[in-house]
């Protein structure tokens, strides 16, 4: 018997909630709490917290990728 596969979903860039009117994010708020309804109803949601704010992106010389590891 496999064991279930767990994920891990990071979500990056898109529209800034200070370039949106207040109708709009309301409606966007609205479309993401129903979507983590949904996979919770099913099962597949575990928990959501947001990152900080202050993390930073790198990437290597001639955009190679850029480790901390090793990771398991």
């Amino acid at each position: 018997m496999s064991t279930p596969s767990t994920f891990l979903l990071l979500l990056r860039g898109g529209i800034s909630n200070r370039e949106l009117l207040p109708r709009q994010l309301k409606a966007q708020i609205e479309k993401y709490i129903s979507w983590i309804d949904s996979l919770r109803k099913k099962g597949h949601f575990l928990a959501g917290e947001p990152l900080e704010e202050e993390g930073k992106l790198l990437s290597g010389h001639n955009a190679e990728t850029v480790t901390d590891g090793p990771f398991a």
